[in-house]
């Protein structure tokens, strides 16, 4: 069921926030990705996890807001794991952003 539609699902794992973005992150879900990210922050003691895995589009302004994310996690002492697709990879490492993030 790959539609491109973006879904922002929060499966939580052994005491660790996690959200799970599915679909095509572009500019008329970036806001809510942003969103849905800073929520998972503020919900994190120490670590929380992003899983990119099954995002199938990834502009620019989803890496915008996954530094926004990033930027904001280190102001809030939380470790932001992102478990990148291959197309969130691919353009992270075009943009030369893949030492920025712990990319698992």
């Amino acid at each position: 069921m790959d539609d491109g539609i973006a879904s922002f699902r929060r499966v939580d794992r052994l005491e660790v926030p996690c959200l799970v973005v599915r679909g095509e992150i572009d500019l008329a879900v970036v806001d809510e990705f942003g969103d849905a990210a800073a929520k998972l922050i503020g919900d994190a003691h120490a670590r929380g996890v992003l899983d990119l895995t099954a995002v199938t589009f990834f502009g620019s302004t989803g890496v915008r807001a996954l530094i926004t994310a990033q930027e904001l996690a280190r102001s809030c002492g939380v470790d932001l794991v992102v478990e990148a697709s291959d197309v969130v990879r691919r353009l992270l490492e075009i943009t030369d952003l893949t030492d920025e993030f712990d990319l698992r």
